[in-house]
């Protein structure tokens, strides 16, 4: 709630004639309009103060249901994903599920993908599979960088974007990782398909360490160069992968 109030964005309940009325990107084959004032349409009884509450009350209740509500299936994380992306920002410590120990982490979490969470401390970026999570915890109670009633992604973009999306949802966002993120959450292999060639560090669930270059990413599996061999990891006896 208090992040909400302290957000500058509200919808205006009248815009003067003054103001260009982008038309929702339609092309300029149209008569020439008269300019006229915009009214806000009303969508509720209250004021408007009190409907920001009453919307905050029910966005934090759906949070809730979104992240302890499902079953833990490993197909299907959307509620995990939707509570850890309104931490982005937040500093955390994560403990890590790592075979017969448990790994302490910290760092700022940057951001939370279909199947992972990625940390950034001390320019290392880490990342870390929702299955391997056993607790995350905030460090501080600072304010998200987003949560659903604040901040929109998609608030500020392009007005050719926005109506490509309303009537070529599925063309515009399989051609675009941050939109499939947004709405989907891209999957680890994905998103560390743009770290190939770069030095990692990966630690395996049996304790070891392996160090080198990331020379591939597949579906389940990532290829390491280690001095002049290649090293192929499972994801599933990975702990984390650091970006070094």
């Amino acid at each position: 709630m208090d992040n909400c109030e302290n957000n500058n964005f509200r919808c205006p309940r009248q815009l003067p004639p003054s103001v260009a009325d982008e038309r929702f990107c339609v092309p300029d084959n149209c008569p020439k309009g008269i300019p006229t004032p915009r009214f806000a349409s009303p969508n509720s009884p209250l004021p408007q103060n009190q409907l920001e509450r009453l919307q905050a009350c029910i966005e934090k209740v759906n949070e809730l249901l979104r992240s302890v509500g499902n079953p833990r299936d490993p197909e299907n994380l959307t509620g995990l994903r939707l509570h850890f992306r309104m931490l982005r920002g937040l500093r955390v410590q994560v403990e890590v599920d790592c075979g017969e120990q448990k790994e302490h982490l910290a760092g700022v979490l940057e951001e939370a993908g279909q199947n992972f969470l990625q940390l950034a401390e001390g320019g290392i970026k880490r990342f870390i599979l929702f299955l391997r999570l056993c607790a995350v915890k905030r460090e501080d109670e600072g304010n998200p960088e987003n949560n659903h009633e604040c901040m929109q992604e998609l608030l500020n973009i392009d007005p050719c974007l926005r109506r490509d999306l309303v009537l070529r949802f599925g063309e515009v966002v399989s051609k675009n990782p941050f939109l499939i993120n947004v709405f989907f959450g891209i999957p680890l292999n994905m998103r560390l398909a743009d770290f190939l060639n770069s030095m990692v560090q990966v630690k395996r669930e049996s304790g070891d360490i392996v160090q080198g270059v990331l020379t591939e990413v597949e579906e389940n599996q990532i290829r390491v160069k280690v001095n002049k061999r290649e090293e192929t990891i499972n994801f599933n006896e990975i702990c984390f992968i650091e970006i070094l």
